[in-house]
Parts: structure tokens; sequence; C-alpha cells
């Protein structure tokens, strides 16, 4: 961790540089966790489809006579 007397000793500049680095950091994390479950979800909802058509494709060749 780091302490007080190291980020006084950056001086101002540096001190507001690893603020908004830590603001960055946190975002970019934030950011990609959702982006995660989007991709989640994606992925899921994708299956599902898949596994109807699949499902719907069967029917049809039975209904039709071919298998």
């Amino acid at each position: 961790m780091i302490s007080v007397e190291s980020i006084l000793s950056l001086g101002v500049g540096g001190a507001l540089g690893l603020i908004i680095f830590t603001i960055y950091r946190m975002d970019k994390m934030h950011t990609e966790k959702i982006l995660c479950e989007m991709v989640k979800a994606d992925r899921e909802t994708r299956e599902d489809n898949t596994k109807a058509i699949t499902e719907l494709i069967t029917l049809l060749r039975r209904l039709n006579g071919n298998h």
C-alpha cells in the first residue's frame, strides 16, 4: 500500500496523476465486468436459439417425411 508520505512526495501533479489513474482503473474494471456479462448473455441467447432452430428443422423434416 502506498503511504501518505509517498503520495505527498510526488507533489501536486503527481498526486493528481495518481488519483486520476486510480479512477481510470476502477472505471475500466467496471466497464470490463459489464462487457463480460453482456457477452455471456449473448452467448447463452445464441445457444438457446441454435437449439430451438435445430429442433424446428428436425420437426419440419419429420412432418415432410424426410429423415
